[in-house]
Parts: structure tokens; sequence; C-alpha cells
């Protein structure tokens, strides 16, 4: 496997000696990519066990040159993770306030707490290498910083360090170019100086509790491949316990139990054809599952059952493609069904339809919340029902309308399935999307949980036509859900 380079505590280093292009091994491109994906998915799961396990935590710190590369390793390696499991800080020129304090104040207030991931995006060597190059402290000042640093970083390793406040960070977006000034040519000039403050930095702070690795950065795949190597093989080394992460296994196993009940059902006529995308969109309704906080939630909103043009597309409940595959991050393949209906063709995120009800659904938590992950810390959206009926003509066709003969058996193996969601996310609100749902709510939720209702956001509701959001918003603000 490819490995960063590294060296003993207290060696001297010459960068200029380590060749930024190097590769290891017979590597390419293509077999670097797939190597990734492989890791990421292995990084996935260990870091919900770490998030649900909330006993450590894991620093990530990358420090380098102007165009080495920081923020494109941050999307490649971090790319599938849950945006809950992490958060990223970078850190630029340090305002008045932080002035005012120890170089080190700033850093403390931004180390990922128990559970989470902590990327820095340059660090507290900014202020050993930026200063010492500017000369904006003397010199007394910034080579005392060196021992500070590895006392601030053994505490952190050892566990003394008390985790601050949880930090709400995002990552740049790569298309925009304010990210580049003038002043960065400047620095260029300045390499040499860089290139012995660096040395020097890597000499007195490379230690056997926080050792550092240095990774050519010229070939992005390979500098990609060893990051990504570096947090699975860390995350396992850590071996956060399985066992906690029982609310998420427990969610996806019943998901599970009920896509293999729903599918030994039969239905007749009027319903001619039926489409179960827990089946063949598993891929990104495992996805989708994944983001459900580790720790159970507050509010499990539910749906009916899936649209055409949205969770039968996605696999996601009220799965607007856009809303699926932008806000929430997900896109994975989609499979057919079986026995496809002509005029509702399953054609997963490369559907042009757009669903509605869930764009208006996702579109009010997107507003409110801003980012997904800030949404999935204390909400889930669920189906009551996985199935879409059809008829002949390709008209959807609701659960609430087959005979009693066939709900019977659909509503036993739904009503079990909701039975457990509400079992392992423990919700204190669940929210009927609409009055089939909260029905089903009040049939099948315990004492302790509050249940309630919002206006289904469906086109065919005049009432919903006329401002379905700020409607809803009222709801669930005078039902004490949500604050005003």
């Amino acid at each position: 496997m490819p490995k960063p380079i590294t060296f003993k505590p207290g060696s001297k280093i010459k960068l200029a000696d380590i060749d930024p292009r190097h590769v290891e091994g017979d590597w390419t491109k293509e077999s670097a990519h797939e190597r990734n994906k492989e890791n990421t998915e292995r990084s996935r799961d260990l870091a919900y066990r770490l998030y649900a396990e909330n006993r450590r935590a894991l620093l990530l710190v990358l420090q380098g040159m102007d165009t080495a590369g920081k923020d494109g390793t941050i999307r490649t390696v971090m790319t599938g993770i849950n945006p809950q499991s992490f958060h990223i800080q970078s850190f630029k020129q340090p305002s008045p306030e932080e002035l005012d304090h120890d170089f080190l104040w700033r850093i403390h207030k931004s180390v990922p707490r128990r559970g989470e991931i902590g990327i820095f995006n340059r660090s507290h060597y900014e202020d050993v290498l930026v200063v010492r190059v500017h000369n904006l402290v003397p010199e007394d000042e910034w080579k005392g910083r060196y021992e500070r640093i590895n006392e601030f970083e053994r505490l952190l390793v050892e566990g003394r360090e008390e985790q601050r406040e949880r930090l709400q960070a995002r990552l740049d977006n790569p298309d925009k170019r304010w990210k580049f000034s003038s002043g960065d040519l400047a620095e260029r000039k300045l390499w040499g100086k860089y290139q012995e403050a660096y040395e020097d930095a890597l000499e007195k702070c490379n230690t056997e509790h926080a050792p550092w690795r240095i990774i050519p950065s010229d070939r992005k795949w390979y500098r990609n491949l060893i990051v990504s190597e570096l947090v699975k093989d860390t995350l396992e080394a850590m071996d956060p316990q399985r066992a906690i992460v029982s609310i998420v296994e427990e969610a996806i196993r019943s998901a599970k139990r009920l896509s293999k009940a729903a599918s030994a059902l039969s239905f007749d006529a009027p319903v001619t054809h039926v489409y179960n995308p827990l089946a063949y969109a598993w891929k990104p309704h495992e996805a989708y599952v994944l983001r459900l906080n580790p720790k159970g939630v507050r509010v499990l909103f539910l749906g009916m059952n899936p649209g055409p043009w949205g969770m039968a597309q996605t696999g996601v409940p009220f799965g607007e493609v856009a809303s699926v595959r932008d806000w929430i991050g997900i896109e994975e393949p989609v499979k057919r069904p079986a026995a496809e209906h002509p005029k509702r063709p399953i054609e997963g995120f490369a559907c042009q339809r757009s669903e509605v009800s869930g764009q208006r659904l996702w579109g009010l938590f997107r507003e409110r919340f801003g980012t997904s992950a800030k949404f999935f810390k204390e909400h889930f959206v669920a189906n009551y029902c996985p199935l879409v009926f059809m008829t002949e003509s390709g008209k959807n066709h609701t659960p609430d309308h087959l005979p009693k003969s066939e709900r019977k058996p659909l509503d036993a193996a739904c009503d079990k399935h909701l039975a457990e969601l509400l079992q392992v996310t423990n919700p204190e609100w669940a929210v009927g999307v609409g009055k089939y749902a909260e029905a089903c709510l009040n049939r099948v939720a315990s004492d302790s949980v509050r249940v309630t209702t919002v206006l289904h956001p469906s086109p065919a509701s005049p009432a919903a036509n006329r401002g379905w959001a700020p409607a809803a918003t009222r709801q669930l603000v005078e039902s004490g859900v949500w604050e005003a």
C-alpha cells in the first residue's frame, strides 16, 4: 500500500531532496481512483462508528504552500462521508480579537469534539511559518512556539484537552475565483524562506505522539490516495465500537426487511404495475439512511408512499432529483424494476421530471437549515409504504385506494417497519406529511412520541398551491416542533 514519507523525530530534513512527483509502486490514476472509492466506503462506516461512540476524535492537519492541493484533498477524501461526522476549519490572517490572545487560542476553539473528524486547512503551524518569513513577531517568540505546539498536540493525543464548541464549517466553493489574490505571487517569491521555515517546523515538531507525514502532491491522484489510506488506516487503528452504531445499522436492516415483505405481496386491477425502490434503487436509499443521526433524531417526518418522479427515481423519500443530488449530496446507480411501465420509465438521477412535493418539502428544509447536515442533525424523513402503484394508463394509485384485502397485509408490513423506525430513532416528534401519514403514526406510535401533521405539499392540493412552505412552517411552529 502507498505510504507517506516519514522520518524519525528530531532528525533534519531537506524538502528539496523529496520528489513532489514521487509514486511508490505501480499505481496508476485509474487504480488509485478505485482504491479511493474503497477507502471512502470503509472510512464512511468507521466515521459513523466514531460519531456514535462519542469518546474520541480524529484531527487531520493539512499544511502546505499555496496550490499544494489542500482543498482538492479534502473534496476527494471526504466525499461520501456524512457531513455530520466531520468539520473543516481554515485558518487565515488572525482577527484583532485573536491577536489579543495567545496564538493557540483560536486553535483551541476549533479542535473537533468527541465523535468527530476535524480537518485543519492550514493550522497553528502558520504561527511558526508565515510570522517567521514576514517578520511579524520577534525571533525568540516564534522559536518558543515550537515547544508550545508540541505540548498542545501531546494534550490532544492524551485526551487532556477540553473539547470545544462544534465548528459549523464548510468547504470553499472550488468554482470561486476569490481564493486567488495578487498577494499569492508575492508569497511565491519567498519560497526559499518558507522552505527553511517548514524544515525547522518539521524537525522541531515531529514527535512520537504527533508525527508528521510528507505527501508528494504534484500528482493529485497519488496525493489523494495516500491521504485516503492514512485516514482509513487511522480510523481502523482507533477501532470505534460497532455495537454503538445500532441505530443506523438497525434502520438499514429494517428497510431491507420491509423491502422483502412488500415485494412478496400481489395486487390486482386496477393496479397493473408495482415499483419497489427499496429493491432497484437500494444503493441511493442506503446512502440516504446513512444520513440518519446515529444518536437518534428529535423530529421524524413521515410521508405516504413514493411518487413516480421522486423516490421512484432516486430511492429517497420525497426524492426530487435536484434536491437529492445537489442538497443532500447523493447520486448513486439506480437499476430498473423487473416490470417497467412504458409510461413511467425509471431513469434514476438522469430523470428530467421534477416531483413538486419533494421540491417543496426539501426546499423548505434547505431554506430553514441551509445545509443538509444541519437538517439531519435533528430530523429525518421516511415513507410509510415503499411501493409505487400504477394503473394501465400510468396514473398513480395511492395505497389508501387499495381494497381492504390488499391493504391489510401491506399495512401489517409497513406498520412493523414504522414501529421499528420509531423505536431506533426515538423521536420526540413524529410529523405526518398529510392526514394519511398522520393516521399511520397515531396507529403505531407509542405515547412517548408526540404526533402532529403538516399540509401535504402535493400540487393536487389547492391549499398547498397557495403557499405551502409558509403554511407548513406555521403549523410546525404552532405545534411546537420548530421555534418561531
